[in-house]
């Protein structure tokens, strides 16, 4: 019964433990998807209030708004305005950063790769939506963060600020306990749980995340559970087979103690056996008790009747010897 009941209990908690574990695992992993995307939009919008403080009260993009307000802006001050950018760039801890006009005149740029950018595409740069942040999906994704100032002739100058993605995943990997990569999601594996959460700009680009997981820590917690509940099964069962021991002992030596008195009871030579306490065996035992007395005091009425019996045949031999000679 003990063996039966702990496997169907067992089988039936680990089950339902497997079940609510896996579920939990893959809860943990959609929940990293939209972690990861929370940070990355607030990534986004720490980077567009730092770039946007420095048109409000940059020294950058003033001197530039100043000089060409001035019409000075002549090629030492465009070296003048190039050599602060880097420096720019480390201080607001940005992999790209771009100072250039609204009619995509660039003054200034780091890394120097960028000295190539088309014109087009610079302009498209410094004229986007600088209330919001912007993803650039190719060729190396990455967050953009813009600003502008005007001249009061009409003109603009724009600061325009990118942070690779690469490098920001691989932080919030480290933080979510995941792997987390851009593009489209691999075949799915039996020993990695995999979430798509895609990463959306205002104007629509878009940028697929995918988070993996290893299952590694599943199939682990999973055999804990398995072991756990063996190891449980396996003290339940010696347990019942110790009680059972214990309960057999107890009812065991009263029976045999009963059936060794009872088989001396054809022969006179049985005892009372004197059982205290309540239960089926101790009535069991006071009844035998009893047949006992009652066995004896017929045997001890029998006795006497047999005397009783004996004495008057003698009597009546007796009588019958004495009355054939008179």
């Amino acid at each position: 019964v003990v063996i039966g009941t702990v496997l169907g209990l067992g089988w039936k908690l680990r089950n339902e433990r497997r079940d609510s574990e896996t579920r939990r695992f893959q809860a943990e992993v959609e929940s990293a998807c939209d972690r990861v995307v929370a940070e990355i939009g607030r990534q986004a919008d720490s980077d567009r209030k730092l770039v946007g403080g420095a048109c409000q009260s940059g020294e950058l993009v003033d001197r530039a708004v100043i000089w060409m307000e001035a019409g000075t802006l002549d090629d030492e001050r465009r070296l003048s305005l190039s050599r602060i950018v880097p420096e720019e760039r480390q201080a607001f801890d940005l992999d790209e950063l771009v100072l250039a006009t609204a009619d995509g005149d660039m003054l200034g740029q780091a890394p120097i790769t960028l000295l190539n950018t088309p014109r087009a595409e610079v302009v498209r740069l410094v004229g986007g939506d600088v209330a919001h942040y912007a993803l650039r999906p190719s060729p190396r994704p990455a967050l953009i963060s813009r600003c502008r100032k005007a001249t009061r002739d009409g003109r603009a100058v724009g600061l325009v600020g990118a942070r690779l993605l690469e490098p920001v995943l691989d932080r919030l990997g480290v933080t979510v306990d995941a792997r987390v990569t851009m593009g489209a999601a691999p075949p799915a594996r039996t020993d990695v749980v995999q979430k798509s959460c895609p990463l959306v700009d205002t104007a629509g680009s878009t940028v697929t995340l995918v988070v993996s997981k290893p299952t590694r820590e599943l199939v682990d917690n999973l055999a804990r559970i398995d072991q756990t509940v063996i190891n449980a099964g396996l003290i339940a069962v010696g347990l019942a087979f110790v009680i059972a021991l214990l309960l057999s002992w107890n009812l065991g030596r009263p029976i045999a103690k009963l059936a060794a008195e009872t088989r001396k009871v054809a022969s006179g030579e049985a005892r009372p056996l004197r059982v205290r306490g309540s239960g089926e065996m101790a009535e069991l035992a006071r009844s035998f008790d009893d047949m006992l007395e009652s066995l004896d005091v017929t045997r001890r009425r029998l006795a006497a009747a047999t005397r009783v019996a004996a004495w008057r045949e003698v009597a009546r031999r007796v009588a019958h010897e004495v009355k054939n000679p008179l």
